[in-house]
Parts: structure tokens; sequence; C-alpha cells
């Protein structure tokens, strides 16, 4: 964005943490537990109050300008994820896994527009009828999946069942 335009600076700020558990229950079998959170806000500084009127080129194929235009968006999404396996080399031609995730979700964003000469206003949003409060559902997964390995085939078999609930 050139240095005083309209449409003000976007800025991103993100974290993660992410950490991994293994430990050996045999020489064949072992679980994991992964433990990760991710943080990301977005906010809109800097902006001017108004801009030009929208005009296009010469030829009309090019906008060179914008309009009558106040516009920002803001918003924060965060995430936690909590994942557990075991794995098992159960014989030769047998590799088994069983597993659970659950992730938890912190969502909300809001996009506001603005055009003063014509009185338009336009938000947009997610999150609950209040614009800066987050929608929060909750997710699910449980599975388990066994690689089988034949003479010249190998199959790749499984289930895995998810749900997911609270959106508020």
């Amino acid at each position: 964005i050139p240095t005083g335009s309209i449409a003000g600076k976007e800025e991103r700020l993100d974290n993660m943490i992410y950490g991994v558990f293994t430990h050996s229950i045999s020489p064949k079998t072992f679980y994991e537990l992964r433990v990760a959170h991710y943080q990301s806000k977005l906010d809109t500084t800097g902006g001017g109050a108004k801009s030009t009127d929208v005009r296009t080129e010469k030829d009309g194929y090019f906008y060179i300008g914008r309009g009558d235009v106040w516009a920002f968006k803001t918003g924060e999404q965060k995430r936690f994820t909590l994942k557990a396996d075991l794995s098992s080399q159960v014989n030769r031609g047998h590799f088994g896994k069983a597993g659970i995730e659950y992730v938890q979700f912190e969502n909300w964003w809001t996009w506001t527009g603005m055009t003063p000469g014509d009185a338009k206003r336009d938000i947009r949003y997610i999150g609950q009828p209040q614009p800066g409060t987050p929608v929060k559902p909750k997710q699910l997964g449980v599975y388990i999946q066994d690689k089988m390995e034949f003479e010249g085939l190998i199959v790749n078999a499984g289930i895995r069942y998810d749900r997911m609930w609270g959106q508020d």
C-alpha cells in the first residue's frame, strides 16, 4: 500500500505454540500427544476519512482512484487443538492406528464499509449479533485405521467420525 493510501494499512499478528510428545510402549507400539494453540489478529489502521470519486482512464478499462469510501477490517481467530494417537505394527502385514482429535475455535471478524455521499453503510461480520463477540464451535474426531501390506499391494482402510457443535 502506498504511503498515505486511503485504504490504510492492514496489520496482522500471528502466534503459534505447538508441542509433540512421543512415547514408545514397546518396540512395535507408541503413542503421540500433540497440543497446539494458534491465534491471528487482523486490524486496519491509518485509513483516511474519504478519497476521491471512482474514475476510469479515457478508454474506460482501468480504475484510477477510489470513490467516497471509508472501510476497515478487524478480527481475531483462535484455535486450540489436542490430538492423541496410538500406533502399532501389529504384525508384518498390518500397521494399526487409532486416535482422537479435539479442536476448539473462537472466531470473529468485522468488515465495515461506508460511502458517506450516498449514506450507504455495509457491515459484514462473523460472530454473534454484537460485532466483536466470537463464535465458539468445537470439533471432535475419532478414528481407527489399518495399513495392510500384501505382496504387490498396499491397502489403507479406516473409519473416522467427526462432530461439530456449539456454534455460539
